[in-house]
């Protein structure tokens, strides 16, 4: 999925459609998203038996792909983008119920494997 993917569902979520005015600050985004959430996507890689990213990705345009999994990407990156897009706006009530979701979705993608030796 690529960011421009994530930021159009973001959107989708306040019933608006046109990213223009938004300028740049949607990659911007992204990319802290990518830091929140870069331990979780190492968990995930981990439990795949994949490599983990040994530093957290950068994304330079909104064109590109994600480099997180699926289910990740989808689950919290639009949410990830809506925080930081209503952080300005005067509805702290929505601005916090925003916050919870996406919270609760990064903890939903964290749920691990528990390993019991006996």
């Amino acid at each position: 999925m690529t960011g421009s993917e994530v930021f159009a569902q973001t959107l989708s979520l306040i019933q608006e459609t046109d990213p223009s005015p938004y300028g740049v600050l949607p990659l911007n985004w992204l990319n802290f998203v990518l830091a929140e959430t870069w331990e979780v996507a190492n968990r995930r890689r981990e439990q795949k038996g994949l490599e983990p990213f040994e530093k957290i990705p950068v994304m330079g345009a909104m064109s590109e792909e994600i480099p997180y999994d699926d289910e990740l990407v989808r689950r919290t990156f639009p949410l990830g983008l809506l925080v930081r897009l209503y952080t300005d706006e005067t509805d702290t009530l929505m601005l916090d119920l925003y916050r919870r979701e996406y919270a609760s979705a990064v903890n939903l993608c964290d749920r691990g494997v528990a390993v019991w030796e006996v």
